[in-house]
């Protein structure tokens, strides 16, 4: 079958399968698993903000004190210094300190993720018994559970990361700005779905090679599977807590309907 989607069609299948997913989660008595990854999201979102704010203040700072920001801090005479200090401050948090901050709140889902694997893992398990009829060994394998950890995860995290930070200098940008902020959430969107698909296709016992190769030609899926994960992430505290579950079982949700299983099934 043919898998490939238009962007319109990848974004309405994205809202469609996380509202089922909502409704699912409540239906099959899955929402236990929110409380599984509480203590995760909450420890993260707070290490992240606090880690962004701190670059954020330790940035402004910096540019504060350059000799031509100085200069010209001293040429205007018409305000107070301590006035001219404090609208500097709320500028260059405008335009430095607040991107910086989005940046790591882009970042956080696929990190998330990464962090959460042995209890995506496990959703992922209900999700094949109860929507595929598939029975899965659900004993916990510490073997697979580190190769998926070690060469999926944390590359993909390491990947986003990476992108989000070269693009983080255009997000400064006026008016297009807006343009790099949104190509951000779109290559953090594909690799939190690269890692939902790769988990599913483990246990279809796809090999890794074809499963990397079937998830990079069909990167508005992968991308479709993770905007909605991704988006949700960002609601402060409670956004983290239900993105990565919800996320494991809207991509199950879509993979069926797309039929996906089927698709190699037939090679």
């Amino acid at each position: 079958m043919n898998t490939k989607l238009s962007y319109f069609k990848a974004a309405s299948l994205s809202m469609k399968h996380y509202y089922n997913a909502l409704v699912y989660i409540n239906k099959n008595g899955l929402r236990k698993y929110y409380l599984y990854t509480s203590i995760f999201a909450i420890i993260l979102f707070s290490l992240i903000f606090c880690a962004s704010l701190y670059l954020g203040n330790t940035t402004i700072d910096a540019i504060s004190n350059f000799n031509f920001i100085k200069e010209w801090k001293a040429s205007i005479t018409s305000l107070e210094p301590a006035t001219i200090d404090s609208l500097m401050y709320w500028v260059l948090f405008l335009f430095v300190g607040l991107p910086i901050m989005i940046t790591g709140i882009f970042v956080y889902p696929v990190i998330l993720s990464a962090f959460t694997v042995p209890i995506q893992d496990t959703l992922t398990q209900k999700v094949l018994k109860i929507s595929y009829h598939q029975e899965v060994d659900d004993r916990f394998d510490i073997k697979r559970m580190s190769s998926l950890f070690f060469k999926v995860s944390i590359p993909n995290a390491l990947k986003s990361l990476c992108y989000s930070l070269i693009l983080l200098p255009l997000t400064f940008i006026p008016v297009i700005g807006i343009v790099f902020m949104a190509i951000s959430i779109a290559i953090n969107s594909y690799y939190l779905g690269f890692g939902i698909m790769d988990n599913y296709f483990e246990y279809w016992n796809i090999d890794v090679d074809k499963s990397k190769q079937y998830i990079q030609r069909n990167k508005k899926m992968s991308t479709s599977i993770g905007l909605g994960g991704g988006l949700l992430a960002m609601i402060p505290i409670l956004g983290g807590i239900i993105a990565p579950i919800t996320s494991v079982v809207a991509g199950g949700l879509m993979m069926k309907e797309l039929k996906v299983y089927e698709h190699f099934e037939e090679l």
